[in-house]
């Protein structure tokens, strides 16, 4: 169930990113019900999992493209999230955690520099890329051999599953914003 809500939270967070940053003039009633829903699915998400909470509470403070009250709110929701799950903290490889902390702030502050613009073919290509490589990345034994070795990997695959549900709705927008555009 957490592969569920972990893509739930990529696909409505990139919805409602698109909603904000493009401007586009929907019903209050469903911003805020995507928004209630992408917190719940965090929430359920992050539960007892120290690791992928103090990832988020890291990626939430040091990523350039944390723009608006809302997403800045999971800061604080992060925390809250680290703090309750440290207490029931299981073993975790912390060199491990803090390698994916790192990747997570690199690869999120690259990509917000890198595109500026909110469509183009070189942000589609990226996305799409992206998304089959992650894809592959799940499905293959990469995971595997990785949690022989590491033991508890179930926060990065949360993380990718919450990539897939982001590039996939982004590849839709910019097919629609490029389609639509000219």
């Amino acid at each position: 169930m957490y592969l569920l809500h972990s893509f739930i939270v990529g696909a409505i967070g990139k919805i409602i990113d698109d909603i904000e940053d493009l401007d586009i003039k929907i019903n209050p009633i469903i911003i805020d019900t995507l928004k209630s829903i992408t917190i719940s699915s965090y929430t359920l998400i992050s539960y007892n999992d120290f690791a992928f909470a103090i990832i988020s509470l890291f990626i939430s403070l040091f990523t350039y493209g944390i723009d608006t009250t809302f997403w800045k709110s999971f800061v604080a929701l992060s925390l809250f999230l680290s703090i309750q799950s440290y207490i029931t903290n299981t073993y975790i490889y912390y060199p491990f955690v803090i390698f994916f902390i790192i990747i997570g702030i690199i690869v999120s502050n690259i990509e917000d520099r890198m595109f500026k613009e909110e469509k183009s073919y070189k942000k589609l290509y990226s996305r799409f890329i992206g998304l089959i490589g992650l894809c592959i990345i799940y499905l293959s034994p990469i995971l595997s051999y990785l949690e022989l070795w590491f033991g508890n990997i179930i926060f990065l695959e949360k993380i990718i599953m919450i990539c897939i549900g982001g590039l996939f709705v982004s590849i839709i927008s910019q097919v629609i914003q490029l389609n639509y555009s000219h």
